[in-house]
């Protein structure tokens, strides 16, 4: 059961992890409500990816997916990837990623705002815990119930910083 986000902005951080020698890639997505308290998380094998970019790019998306099904209307997203972020940020973009960012741009319009921004690496270690998480179990997951044993230690570090 999803924990309802409270009425203010939700905040979606999230990251991927990437491995050049088989094509493989992850995502991490941690949402969290206005107070910084955790509300679901989730994680994304990717079997065949081409680059690391990509693979942020789908992190992007994959955190629009997650904003999505825990009924959030009005969202912050942060990446540490300042790549990702100018791709998704655009206008018009005809690179290789066009299709996922055709997809971001189709799943943003959903929401009553949406503001895609970079965060410093240091801000997202939540995300890419998850990330690496996924990457070296090759399997998705989503955490609605509670925070994972795995990022437990991260996530109050963080609401302490707050």
């Amino acid at each position: 059961m999803w924990k309802k986000p409270t009425s203010g902005r939700v905040k979606i951080n999230v990251d991927a992890a990437f491995s050049p020698e088989n094509m493989t890639g992850a995502t991490g997505a941690v949402a969290r409500d206005d107070r910084g308290d955790f509300i679901a998380a989730t994680s994304c094998f990717i079997s065949h990816v081409t680059s690391a970019k990509s693979a942020e790019v789908v992190a992007i998306r994959n955190g629009l997916i997650l904003a999505m099904t825990i009924g959030c209307n009005s969202l912050i997203l942060e990446s540490d990837s300042s790549n990702a972020v100018d791709i998704i940020n655009q206008e018009d973009y005809l690179g290789q990623e066009v299709s996922i960012y055709m997809e971001c741009r189709h799943l943003g319009s959903d929401f009553a705002k949406v503001e895609v921004i970079h965060c410093f690496r240091e801000a997202n270690s939540v995300a890419d815990s998850i990330a690496k998480n996924a990457l070296s179990t090759r399997s998705s997951m989503v955490w609605d119930e509670g925070v994972p044993d795995f990022i437990s230690l991260q996530i109050v570090n963080d609401l302490a910083i707050v």
